[in-house]
């Protein structure tokens, strides 16, 4: 917030990639920012009086980064910004939680094999369209948000075992695995929904056989650094038993067995698990690009969980 007519918003990315804003002025709706290599002034004229302004990143570390300097004010006075959500649910995921693809449209029907994929890139990402931004504005809670496109807790997608999110949870850039992160706050709720990847790996005979005491291992870990808080694993809509392991065994009842498995070795009373359903893949105004959900998929997710919470939480 400043009182004054116009600011500049300092903003660089040192990746080669383009990085994407959404910019909203006086709590309007947001427009799209876009933040390219070698530019570091986003200058705004406005009409003289006080403003508000609010920057959410759309995308992911995945597409790069970028790094928020400050504002500069051509005249007037910053301002204490309003009070923030007092609630807040920590998010802990993959490329659902973060909207990957959400806002591109495939084209075409697998009903009659014209559907035509399209591509996830960092202008189609968008975590304000995802069921963990929709949740927590549901809820009335501040996101934190500790997701990347592709990692599991056992396995990636592409079948390694390197940056993995249970190990990308202890850092403060996934990029700089050398900065440690030490939560200074204790979230109210923490969401987790991972093991997409772990089990849709391409070309896998069978699923991770550590999976159930790696995810064991991951919420412990949880546990002693957030001692109160209710824990929802969830499974992503993106399983089903169409899809099979090489063995023959359905992907989306070998989750549901595990994670099973997972709650009951944990034997934590504060975890439950959240089954989204599986979604359409029909018709490609079902999906977002690359099979992942579309806005009204990722809507109908974050209308269960926020029940569910708020059900737990008597919010």
């Amino acid at each position: 917030r400043f009182s004054g007519s116009g600011a500049v918003l300092k903003l660089s990315t040192p990746d080669a990639q383009v990085q994407y804003f959404d910019l909203s002025i006086d709590d309007g709706a947001p427009t799209l920012l876009q933040v390219v290599p070698g530019k570091v002034d986003y200058p705004l004229q406005l009409s003289a009086g006080t403003h508000s302004l609010r920057l959410t990143k759309r995308n992911e570390a995945n597409y790069g980064t970028a790094q928020f300097s400050g504002v500069t004010l051509a005249s007037g006075t910053l301002l204490p910004t309003a009070t923030p959500a007092t609630r807040l649910i920590e998010f802990i995921g993959d490329s659902i939680s973060n909207g990957y693809g959400v806002d591109g449209k495939p084209s075409g029907s697998s009903q009659d094999g014209s559907f035509v994929d399209c591509e996830a890139n960092g202008s189609n990402e968008n975590v304000t369209k995802a069921f963990s931004w929709l949740t927590a504005v549901a809820c009335n809670a501040e996101p934190s948000l500790v997701a990347y496109a592709g990692r599991g807790v056992a396995r990636n997608n592409d079948g390694t075992t390197v940056g993995l999110v249970p190990q990308l949870w202890t850092q403060q850039n996934p990029l700089d695995l050398s900065l440690r992160y030490a939560p200074s706050r204790q979230p109210d709720v923490v969401v987790i929904n991972l093991g997409t990847n772990d089990f849709s790996t391409r070309g896998a005979s069978a699923p991770p056989s550590n999976f159930v005491a790696a995810y064991v291992s991951f919420l412990q870990t949880l546990r002693a650094t957030y001692p109160k808080a209710p824990i929802f694993l969830c499974l992503g809509p993106m399983l089903s038993d169409g899809q099979t392991f090489g063995d023959g065994s359905g992907l989306l009842a070998t989750a549901k067995t595990m994670l099973a498995q997972v709650l009951q070795a944990f034997d934590d009373p504060q975890a439950s698990l959240v089954t989204f359903p599986t979604q359409s893949t029909l018709a490609g105004s079902d999906l977002g690009c690359e099979y992942h959900p579309n806005p009204a998929t990722q809507m109908s997710m974050a209308t269960l969980l926020s029940q569910q919470i708020k059900a737990k939480m008597g919010w």
